[in-house]
């Protein structure tokens, strides 16, 4: 048993199937063989995959089968939930298997603050955060034309017709 299993720090999920690769092809085979043969079939049909609880997968399981996976659809689009809890990890994941962004939930933060602060640390950015609007744009629609660039404390004051 795994430790997290005893110490019921995990919560078991409904969708989700924990499947045993090993470390190699050779560990189970027919699993290996089953899911690149799912994985690229799905590829031909869908233009994006979102891998659930990714952190949860073995990278050497993920690189294989998204590498899989885009030898049929070299555009295929990889979005992926990760909880690992370091951005450094994070990066590591992305590289290796090819994440193109990243699932965040924000139904845990209690207010605008939090989700600011989660914004800014998932961004890792040093100035302006992801979602930070440094220069809105104010477009007329009817002349489809920018009338001016406006800051968003500016925003506040414009009416729209």
């Amino acid at each position: 048993m795994d430790f997290h299993y005893l110490r019921r720090t995990i919560c078991i999920w409904g969708d989700l199937v924990k499947l045993r690769y090993g470390s190699k092809k050779s560990d189970s085979p027919a699993l290996w063989k089953r899911m690149k043969k799912y994985v690229q079939s799905m590829a031909r049909v869908f233009h994006g995959f979102r891998l659930d609880n990714a952190h949860s997968t073995p990278l050497i399981v993920g690189e294989y089968f998204i590498r899989k996976a885009r030898n049929v659809n070299k555009s295929l689009m990889i979005f992926a939930e990760l909880f690992t809890g370091s951005g450094d990890i994070d990066a590591i994941f992305c590289k290796r298997i090819g994440i193109n962004a990243l699932v965040r939930e924000l139904n845990h933060n209690r207010t605008p603050n939090d989700i600011y602060n989660n914004l800014h640390w998932l961004s890792r950015a040093q100035e302006v955060s992801v979602g930070a609007l440094k220069h809105l744009p104010f477009i007329d629609i009817a002349s489809n034309s920018h009338k001016k660039i406006l800051t968003p404390h500016q925003t506040k004051s414009v009416v729209y017709d």
